[in-house]
């Protein structure tokens, strides 16, 4: 496939070529080069439907939180276009919502309480606490309370 890449003119071309490429091989690593290539030339519309691919083949790979990181990725790209739907965004089940609780938890958390304050404000066990916060970062695609804040700004803003 690299041939006719190198016969396109432009980074539009290559990048679209990437794309379709991930779309018909449905490989992750194609899938994330053409995510690369397309996001470094600004495509915003585009990166969400490839983000989008992404996270579905990922999270069919039991990859959940890259798939979450992806999804995530695709919404940020989503809420750039001005509310452009496409055919391949329909039919993305990228989107993993948040319990009401996990939701609860992760706006303490990005509050600045610890988890100990958290238990004590919920009446809840810190144990407890602390696995609805592994959802949350797994669900978003985190890995630490240092992340949560961007990550549930961009998921609150899928969830409208």
């Amino acid at each position: 496939m690299e041939a006719p890449a190198r016969r396109l003119d432009g980074d539009f071309g290559t990048a679209r070529l990437a794309y379709v490429v991930a779309r018909s091989t449905e490989s992750i690593d194609d899938l994330r080069a053409a995510a690369a290539a397309v996001e470094e030339i600004g495509a915003k519309l585009l990166l969400a439907e490839t983000t989008a691919i992404l996270a579905n083949r990922l999270r069919r790979d039991g990859q959940q939180r890259e798939a979450s990181a992806a999804a995530a990725r695709s919404a940020a790209a989503v809420s750039e276009c001005k509310g452009a739907v496409t055919p391949a965004l329909l039919v993305s089940d990228s989107f993993v919502p948040l319990s009401r609780r996990e939701g609860e938890i992760a706006q303490l958390a990005t509050k600045g309480l610890a988890s100990k304050e958290i238990a004590d404000r919920l009446f809840l066990s810190v144990r407890t606490v602390s696995n609805h916060l592994q959802n949350v970062y797994t669900k978003l695609g985190v890995a630490s309370r240092a992340e949560l804040a961007d990550a549930l700004d961009t998921w609150a803003r899928t969830d409208d």
